[in-house]
This record gives C-alpha cells, sequence and structure tokens, in this order.
C-alpha cells in the first residue's frame, strides 16, 4: 500500500516523507539517522495531553528517561500503563509514539509511562528489557502520585 502525504497527520508529514524514503532498504546507516531525527523530538509532548519527564537512576549509575502522558484533567485512581515504543530496540523514542499514547489515554484515562530504553545500538540485549523493568518498577512505586 502506497502512503501520500495526505493521510498522514500535518505534523508528521516531514518524517513520513523522510521515512518512505528511508524505510524501504534499512542500513545501519540509516537506522542512524532515523534515531538522530527521533531524537529531536525528545522532549516534545503532545498537545492534548499532560506530558512529564522524569529521570531514574539505573544500575551503572546512568540515568533512564521516563516520560509520563496524562490527559489533561487529570483524574486520580486511573490504571497505569507501561508503553515500549516501536522500532524493535533499535530505533525511534517514546515521543513518535504520542498519538497511540493518546488513543490509549483516551479510551482507559490511564497515566502511561513510556521508557526512553537504550537502543540495540548503544547497548546490546538485555538493556532495553532492563530498562523496561525499571521503569516498570518505578511505576508501581509511584503509581499512587
Amino acid at each position: 500500500m502506497h502512503v501520500s502525504d495526505d493521510m498522514i497527520r500535518p505534523e508528521l508529514q516531514r518524517f513520513g516523507h523522510i521515512a518512505r524514503r528511508v524505510v524501504p532498504y534499512l542500513t545501519p546507516t540509516k537506522i542512524h539517522v532515523i534515531n538522530a531525527l527521533t531524537g529531536a523530538q525528545r522532549g516534545i509532548g503532545h498537545q492534548s495531553l499532560s506530558y512529564e519527564q522524569h529521570f531514574i537512576d539505573r544500575p551503572d549509575g546512568s540515568q533512564l528517561r521516563l516520560c509520563v502522558y496524562t490527559s489533561l484533567n487529570r483524574p486520580r485512581n486511573v490504571p497505569g500503563i507501561l508503553y515500549l515504543h516501536g522500532g524493535g530496540y533499535v530505533m525511534e523514542r517514546p515521543e513518535t509514539e504520542a498519538f497511540a499514547i493518546q488513543r490509549f489515554i483516551n479510551a482507559t484515562n490511564a497515566v502511561v509511562v513510556a521508557p526512553d530504553y537504550r537502543l540495540a545500538s548503544e547497548a546490546p540485549y538485555p538493556a532495553a528489557l532492563n530498562d523496561a523493568y525499571l521503569a516498570l518498577k518505578w511505576l508501581q512505586r509511584h503509581g499512587g502520585e
């Protein structure tokens, strides 16, 4: 199926145009380019969501960034969802999934925690899995907040 620009949300059309040219033939260099482009989205929330960043320490002393999304009215006593962004542990960032996260929040009023886990190009398996587990433990400890 061909995806045309009018099928993509206006704010994502530029990225979609680039992705269509890059994705058919992924190479390590192209993955690096995709990660650089999506890295530019770090810290950018979504207009219809409340967005916060939290940083937690990993056992090695480095920090894991957590993106926390809630609805703007911030209801209490709602479920928490740990959301692992797409990209096969090789590319992208949590912010690239803001529209999918918004759907979860619209359907459930949940708080969504999306870790910016280490990508395989930065740290081999099980680094991303360990980051996801740290995020899950953080969600459990801070769920009442």
